[in-house]
């Protein structure tokens, strides 16, 4: 049903008034459950019917989920007008930028994009070719530092160069060679996503983005990492029609080199923006917002805010603390009974843990006890191998000279190409500039057996060029499962895991019914976050980690990891600024809870410092004496936490 941006804009607080009717540039600072999504949203609606063209706006978030949320919201204000909106994840963005760009970088129009397993199996391949040991240089390793390294704009000669020594040098070589394998592969990786957007904007080309994009909304601005921030500010800074949104105390992706002072340093580049402050929470209940404001008060890097409640305290914040961790996840699951029993659906409940290995005891608790239950964060569908392998064939068909792709199809089904041969045939491409589908015809140096192989995938490659050049995404998707033999294999298999991958096949054809060209369905495979796993009708208990939880809510939340070593996570402590973005990590999941916040630790493991950093009134009575208590020392809460409880 049609909304009226005015008569909403009546509903809403004097702070959210102010935000939305601010001349940009605009700085919000919106604590956890503040409306932000609905402010960001009137916003983008009000200009829209002051005339700005929908088509001229572009709104950027961090989820698929967000994304949507925001411009479902908008449509419902303005209609039709809002197809012409661009509202996005920032990654997306970057897609949509490089599509019409990404030939003066020097690539191919049919570039594909290469996820961290790729890029793993990429980095591997240079290891191994520059002869360095892959004991010391772990590809995995590699893969964060060289990201790193990207999103905070160091080039491969400053990695090389840093601190100095032949660990050093070697890791630039890496680097250098990396970026090497992957442009003769007409690829990039998420990093190249934003620096190749940058290059671009670097270029003539900025003026048009610019013309074109002349208001731009941020959401989440504390998640934005270096390169991001210069992104925004190329675009921007000739119009300076910025309205962002963010939560300096929700800032918890700095091992992603999300930098929080981003939304702070705005102020100096932008010095005539306004800043708003919303504080009034309309989330969780009293109860749980004077713990999170109690928790988050004791960091000292950050603008002072208060959330501030606009519900009835009919909640109620529970400590559940056994000995052991198992003791506790059957404590946890005994809760979660009850709570379902007094009619909280499943769905609107949640356990949220540090780390993803702490949740195997709560679903092995969740399977005794019968809680029907989903684990978000574990093996995504994308993940799958079944999933990888049917798209490595449709990736190289869209790019032939896609590298990652061709290493893992070359042998599958098994066709005679071993290790020697697939290198063999990956050096003679490399030499002569052939595409991976060219070289599998020049069967010079192969084995006899290796020889049957090339030419066999040759045709099957050629073939299934031909049919895409005639049919949809979800056709060929089903036509390659079938040439390949992978649908042979599985149907002769016959076990219950074979049927499953069957089925999960069946499932990406559905999802590649959504899109009309090849480029567009791989690039949304790519693009997939973790909460696009959620879902939401099953009526299951979500298990999930507490990043992954950034921009949810549940009427209950378990907090499960409030002990030594949990959270905070004992990595924080031998990091500079780490305790407090742990801190930080504490308030984004307690400000998660609409109405039941349940504070869970193994009493075995000592209790963690959070607690005693809440309202005594609250949790304290159920705490033991930290004096007293076999764990760490830690200070009592003070005065003004106590305060904030009563």
């Amino acid at each position: 049903m049609r909304q009226n941006t005015e008569d909403i804009a009546s509903r809403l607080n004097d702070q959210q008034v102010a935000a939305i009717t601010a001349p940009a540039p605009v700085v919000v600072m919106a604590g956890a459950g503040s409306g932000k999504t609905q402010v960001l949203s009137v916003r983008i609606a009000r200009e829209i019917e002051q005339g700005v063209p929908a088509g001229a706006i572009l709104a950027l978030t961090f989820t698929n989920k967000a994304a949507r949320s925001m411009k479902e919201r908008v449509a419902q204000m303005v209609g039709e007008r809002s197809k012409e909106l661009w509202i996005s994840t920032f990654h997306k963005m970057c897609v949509g930028v490089l599509r019409k760009e990404a030939q003066r970088l020097g690539y191919k129009d049919n570039w594909v994009i290469y996820d961290t397993d790729d890029a793993k199996a990429m980095l591997g391949r240079v290891i191994s070719e520059l002869g360095l040991d892959p004991k010391i240089f772990v590809a995995s390793k590699l893969a964060g530092v060289i990201s790193a390294a990207k999103n905070d704009m160091a080039s491969w000669q400053h990695l090389g160069g840093h601190r100095g020594g032949n660990y050093y040098e070697c890791l630039g070589r890496i680097y250098r060679r990396y970026g090497d394998w992957l442009k003769a592969a007409n690829a990039m990786d998420f990093d190249d996503l934003l620096t190749n957007t940058y290059e671009v904007l670097l270029t003539p080309a900025l003026q048009s983005w610019q013309e074109r994009y002349r208001s731009v909304f941020i959401d989440e601005y504390q998640d934005t990492n270096r390169i991001q921030n210069e992104i925004i500010w190329l675009l921007t800074r000739k119009h300076r029609q910025l309205f962002v949104v963010g939560d300096v105390d929700q800032s918890i992706y700095g091992f992603r080199g999300a930098r929080w002072r981003n939304l702070l340093d705005l102020e100096n580049r932008f010095p005539e923006a306004k800043r708003v402050v919303l504080e009034y929470n309309y989330r969780s209940a009293p109860r749980i917002l004077a713990c999170a404001n109690s928790v988050i008060s004791n960091n000292n890097e950050r603008p002072q805010k208060v959330l501030r409640g606009t519900r009835p305290d009919a909640s109620c914040v529970h400590t559940v603390i056994r000995e052991g961790k198992d003791e506790l996840a059957s404590a946890v699951a005994k809760e979660v009974q009850s709570l379902k029993r007094s009619g909280v659906a499943g769905s609107e409940i949640a356990v949220l843990y540090r780390t993803n290995v702490e949740s195997r005891a709560y679903e092995e608790a969740f399977l005794r006890h019968k809680i029907a239950h989903q684990v978000i964060g574990a093996t995504r569908f994308y993940d799958r191998k079944e999933i990888r392998d049917v798209l490595a064939y449709a990736r190289l068909v869209h790019n032939p000279f896609d590298l990652a792709a061709f290493s893992r199809v070359a042998n599958w089904p098994t066709r005679g190409i071993g290790a020697i041969s697939l290198e063999i045939i990956t050096e003679h491409a490399s030499a002569r500039g052939l595409s991976f589908i060219d070289a599998l015809g020049d069967t010079e140096g192969l084995s006899t057996p290796a020889e049957k192989g090339a030419r066999s995938l040759n045709l099957i490659l050629s073939s299934l060029v031909s049919y895409s050049e005639t049919y949809p995404p979800s056709d060929l998707i089903a036509h390659i499962a079938d040439e390949t033999g992978i649908t042979s294999i599985y149907q002769e298999e016959g076990a219950k895991r074979a049927q499953d991958r069957l089925e999960n096949i069946e499932e990406l054809c559905r999802v590649a019914k959504r899109y009309s060209d090849l480029a567009s369905f791989l690039a949304s495979t790519k693009l997939y976050d973790a909460q696009d796993d959620i879902e939401e009708q099953r009526g299951e208990v979500c298990l999930l980690t507490i990043h992954a939880s950034k921009g949810l809510e549940w009427k209950a939340v378990f907090v499960v990891s409030l002990h030594d070593g949990g959270l905070p996570h004992l990595r924080s402590l031998e990091e500079k600024g780490g305790i407090e973005e742990e801190r930080r990590l504490c308030y984004v999941a307690l400000t998660r809870a609409k109405d039941h916040l349940y504070l869970c630790a193994d009493s075995t493991r000592g209790l963690s410092q959070f607690l005693y950093e809440m309202p005594e009134n609250l949790v304290g009575k159920a705490l033991p004496d930290p004096d007293a208590h076999l764990q760490r020392r830690v200070a009592r809460p003070h005065s003004k936490a106590r305060c904030l409880g009563s």
